[in-house]
């Protein structure tokens, strides 16, 4: 059973489905857990919803909660997926350790090494965290360090190798309350975004604390 690939919105699919009570609700296999080795939220064994075919907005549904998994006929009403990248906070601190760590590793045959998801779309994002590849190297896309840059057109710090991250803020400018990422040759990781909003922006050093996020 596997994700179609490359999906058109409005034809239609055999998608991996779990039922919660009357519920039928399309997934990405396969089910998994996320700890903090790699910088993500501690989560039991879980799917993620394959947003491609819902408008849940639900980003996961627990293991235990579901019966089987099962093949369903469904209308494609997106052809991308939402991944971590919807979490924002985690997200950056995720693929920085990840390229830090795992960076020999490829995504031999359109899998995701990192939970064995298939990349379902010609950029090679997978639908799962994020983490995207070269399709035809299936290799890593982008090059670290990476940075962490506030916008628009704001200064930047790198996320160090201890999942730390410092910006110098020099003087004031219009931010907008997000952030993006970058790689260590300028490119934007994906189209990212990190919701700042909380931050009271103000001349100084701008911390990112994931102590409680990121194990040693």
């Amino acid at each position: 059973m596997k994700s179609p690939k490359n999906v058109v919105v409005g034809e239609t699919y055999d998608v991996p489905c779990v039922k919660i009570d009357s519920v039928i609700i399309p997934v990405v296999l396969p089910a998994h857990t996320d700890g903090a080795e790699h910088c993500l939220q501690e989560t039991p064994k879980h799917y993620h919803v394959d947003h491609r075919f819902t408008y849940l907005s639900h980003q996961i549904i627990g293991y235990d909660s579901c019966g089987d998994v099962f093949n369903h006929r469904m209308v494609g009403l997106k052809g991308y997926n939402e991944t971590l990248g919807e979490f924002k906070q985690v997200a950056f601190h995720f693929v920085n350790r990840w390229h830090r760590t795992h960076s020999e590793l490829t995504a031999k045959d359109g899998i995701c090494p990192h939970k064995g998801v298939r990349i379902t779309n010609r950029c090679g994002t997978c639908p799962a965290h994020g983490l995207i590849w070269d399709l035809k190297t299936e290799k890593l896309k982008y090059k670290p360090p990476f940075y962490i840059q506030l916008m628009p057109d704001g200064p930047k710090g790198i996320i160090d190798e201890n999942d730390q991250c410092a910006i110098e803020v020099d003087k004031l400018f219009k931010f907008n309350g997000t952030a993006i990422m970058v790689d260590s040759n300028g490119e934007r990781y994906g189209k990212w975004i990190q919701d700042l909003n909380y931050v009271n922006l103000k001349c100084g050093t701008l911390t990112f604390d994931v102590s409680e996020l990121c194990s040693k």
